[in-house]
């Protein structure tokens, strides 16, 4: 299988596809193949889809990353969302 000429197609896509198999036979294959070899659904997911929730991963990683550093309430109050180990000691009090 080639591209048609005078068309470009991403490298992203390329890579999910299966170019051993003939599109003719089994295009579901064909154009999915790769990709669902190599996507992995993330433990607290039930669906992953590339276009959107790879973006949206990459936000959340950048705002936690930003949060994380921020000084003001926002950094404070996700600090102390994240101390575990001290919010299980406290318990269930008010």
């Amino acid at each position: 299988w080639k591209p048609a000429k005078n068309t470009k197609v991403p490298v992203s896509v390329l890579h999910d596809m299966d170019l051993h198999v003939n599109p003719c036979e089994d295009f579901y294959q064909f154009s999915c193949q790769n990709w669902e070899r190599r996507a992995h659904i993330p433990k607290n997911s039930v669906e992953w889809s590339r276009s959107w929730d790879s973006a949206a991963a990459k936000n959340q990683h950048e705002l936690k990353a930003l949060v994380e550093k921020d000084v003001g309430n926002a950094g404070v109050f996700y600090r102390s969302c994240m101390r575990v180990d001290l919010i299980n000691a406290l318990g269930p009090k008010p």
